[in-house]
């Protein structure tokens, strides 16, 4: 009995030391409720649905990356985004991209260690709608740059 007891303990400990604060799971659990949807789904199930063109662009800016989790409001929330940038702030989010004109908003954030990305999370604002897009999982940095940098230097530039 005593050993099952010790079991459980060094288990508990163990779960709640690992587990990830101020990740994108806790603000996705805290607005889930607040928008038209929320959906959490592996990267595989959304591969189906990419036009084949653009897939193999797709893997390869995802490589790493499991899990896709959205937040989508038919209305533009202002709110939302100010909630997240406010979260991504106090959680030490790296921002990549901020781009704004009259009608669209675009972000693009990344939580990482020293050598990983876990999270790269994009929200977008545009006419009517707003969406929050996270891919989760482990991506190196190296890896990111050479992949999503690119584009982000075509993006920067076009301003």
């Amino acid at each position: 009995m005593k050993s099952i007891l010790y079991a459980i303990t060094v288990i508990l400990l163990l779960s709640s030391c690992s587990s990830q604060r101020g990740n994108y799971q806790s603000f996705y659990n805290a607005h889930s409720q607040d928008v038209d949807f929320a959906l959490s789904f592996p990267k595989w199930a959304a591969m189906p649905f990419i036009d084949k063109e653009d897939r193999k662009v797709v893997k390869s800016m995802s490589e790493g990356m499991r899990r896709i989790k959205v937040l989508y409001n038919e209305e533009q929330d202002d709110q939302i985004y100010q909630d997240f940038r406010s979260h991504a702030e106090t959680h030490g989010y790296l921002s990549y991209l901020y781009l704004r004109d009259d009608e669209t908003n675009i972000d693009l954030y990344t939580r990482e260690d020293d050598d990983n990305i876990h999270e790269i999370v994009l929200s977008l604002g545009a006419d009517q709608e707003s969406v929050i897009v996270a891919l989760i999982g482990k991506m190196s940095k190296e890896r990111f740059t050479k992949e999503i940098g690119p584009h982000l230097v075509k993006a920067n530039q076009g301003r």
